[in-house]
């Protein structure tokens, strides 16, 4: 994991934190209540406000996190909005080009 970040400016913490609840109540509702260990350690490196080392677990743990579409679905539309990449990237550009056919 990267270290721990200093809290950044206009709000960015709270964001961040905001991601983690979000985050957690949606994998709370997984595999009968147990959760999502992989999620749940995304949660906790957003909550020490680290957006890049959060990316980097969901790049790692992408395999994962992909069975689980509403968490999957907020991984993309949230922490990666804006982003050139992201897990999935180069998934939705191969299904783009076998529409094609």
């Amino acid at each position: 994991m990267s270290e721990l970040k200093e809290p950044q400016v206009g709000g960015e913490k709270e964001k961040l934190n905001k991601w983690a609840d979000t985050l957690d109540q949606l994998q709370s509702k997984e595999n009968g209540g147990r959760g999502v260990s992989c999620v749940r350690t995304i949660i906790t490196v957003l909550r020490q406000n680290d957006l890049g080392g959060a990316r980097a677990v969901c790049f790692n743990e992408g395999d994962k996190i992909r069975s689980y579409p509403e968490i999957r679905q907020f991984v993309v539309e949230e922490l990666f909005a804006g982003a050139e990449e992201h897990p999935y990237s180069s998934e939705e550009r191969l299904e783009k080009l076998s529409d094609r056919d």
